[in-house]
């Protein structure tokens, strides 16, 4: 009877010690009931907003008159000084609404040209800009930019929210340019600040 009492008491401490095992193995190794916190990450991504848009003048174009002798070394745009004391009423604004500083960047499409196919080369074309807008700035003739295909990025860096980039068109036509009216496009661009054209 003493033997069985003693193998009963050992098979009880094996089922008690099993037994307690797994509901510390359900519930997990650790004692709960004292974790009152826990922390976790808030999250949201915010994309670079910007709009750019042109002033009246400069969206009506960008126009050198009517020339009647050759040849013409930085004929003015007409827009370039007819603001308030010679101020340049072609200027990029960036939207009030952006959440970030721009840069600006432009290009033409192609030369000069006419319905016959007559060009004035690009190399003739050339502008200047400046946040600044005066009688003197943006500065020129000549202006300190060529124009090209491709887009450059200008002087009118980082500019803020409701920000200006001013600028002012000059053109050099040479002896015996054929007569015609003659257009191109200008493509103007914003890219956040730093960021390639």
């Amino acid at each position: 009877m003493a033997k069985n009492a003693a193998i009963f008491i050992v098979l009880f401490a094996l089922v008690a010690v099993l037994f307690g095992g797994l509901l510390m193995n359900s519930h997990g190794s650790s004692i709960t009931g004292a974790a009152t916190t826990q922390t976790t990450q808030s999250r949201v991504a915010i994309s670079y907003y910007y709009a750019i848009t042109l002033s009246a003048n400069l969206a009506d174009g960008i126009d050198f008159g009517n020339i009647t002798s050759l040849p013409v070394n930085d004929q003015n745009a007409t827009d370039d000084y007819n603001g308030a004391n010679s101020t340049t009423t072609m200027w990029v604004r960036e939207s009030n609404d952006s959440n970030v500083n721009i840069d600006l960047c432009h290009k033409a499409q192609g030369p000069l040209s006419t319905v016959g196919n007559d060009t004035i080369d690009l190399g003739n074309y050339t502008w200047s800009d400046s946040q600044t807008n005066t009688g003197s700035q943006p500065a020129g003739p000549p202006g300190d930019n060529t124009f090209t295909t491709s887009f450059v990025k200008d002087n009118n860096n980082n500019i803020a929210p409701n920000g200006y980039g001013y600028y002012r068109y000059w053109l050099d036509i040479p002896v015996g340019q054929a007569a015609g009216t003659y257009t191109n496009t200008v493509e103007y661009k914003a890219v956040y600040t730093g960021a390639s054209c």
